[in-house]
């Protein structure tokens, strides 16, 4: 079987492969190893699970809604790639370009993505539980109506945590902190809010306040470098002491 891979744009034939039993991962595969210029390449909705596309240049290539499960992205080029929607969970996107892709609403549960760089990334709804973000460059990413990341370590995560076992993400905009918890997504006052009404002051409530504290603390030591009002408040030494009392109950210097 003959299958062609198509520009986005122009509807040129960037690259045909055939053979029996064929399909667009081989096809892709077979073209990554031609080093075939997949710039811009059409590949929405393409079935490209467990896929090894180390290394694979694919700026500005159109991905939306395509499976990359536990596809190998390491090191991939998708420079402006449209990525919306995509299943990416345990993809390998450890030191992947992905700097001003459009990522909005993707799967990247579990997904490696250390050493990436997510500058100026769209990732308004996206999935990021369990993702590996170490060393990722998140500069000007952008979470939708939260606004765009901040900060030389704007995502911080605490977990497994809570009665889901779940992780307590952070995400530092220029609109202020955001929490993403199970399928919250909000400040963190709507978040505490939301504790009191759901866990009052039981063990879980306990435990995220402290982590709260832990949150408060890492945004203090790398704090906004762009806000919408000013000066971001940053609480250290003394008084972070007494915001843990505070809220957990527990006196530190015990």
């Amino acid at each position: 079987m003959k299958i062609e891979i198509k520009s986005r744009f122009s509807l040129e034939v960037l690259f045909s492969h055939e053979c029996e039993d064929n399909s667009v991962a081989i096809t892709l595969a077979a073209a990554i190893n031609a080093k075939a210029d997949l710039r811009c390449a059409n590949l929405r909705c393409a079935d490209l699970r467990c896929a090894n596309l180390r290394c694979a240049d694919l700026r500005s290539a159109n991905l939306r809604s395509a499976d990359l499960g536990d596809a190998d992205l390491y090191g991939a080029d998708l420079r402006c790639a449209d990525l919306r929607s995509a299943d990416l969970r345990s993809a390998n996107l450890g030191d992947a370009n992905l700097r001003s892709a459009n990522l909005y609403g993707a799967d990247l549960g579990d997904a490696n993505l250390y050493g990436a760089d997510l500058r100026s990334a769209n990732l308004g709804d996206a999935n990021l539980r369990s993702a590996n973000l170490g060393d990722a460059n998140l500069r000007s990413a952008n979470l939708g109506d939260a606004g765009k990341l901040t900060g030389d370590r704007p995502y911080f995560a605490v977990g497994p945590i809570g009665s889901r076992q779940d992780v307590l993400a952070a995400f530092l905009t220029e609109k202020g902190v955001f929490l993403r918890a199970g399928r919250f997504f909000g400040t963190v006052e709507a978040f505490r809010d939301k504790l009191q009404g759901e866990h009052g002051d039981n063990v879980h409530a306990i435990e995220y306040r402290a982590a709260l504290v832990l949150v408060e603390a890492h945004y203090a030591a790398w704090p906004a470098t762009v806000t919408e009002r000013g000066e971001f408040e940053m609480i250290y030494g003394d008084r972070l002491a007494a915001l843990f009392t505070e809220q957990t109950g527990f006196d530190t210097h015990l």
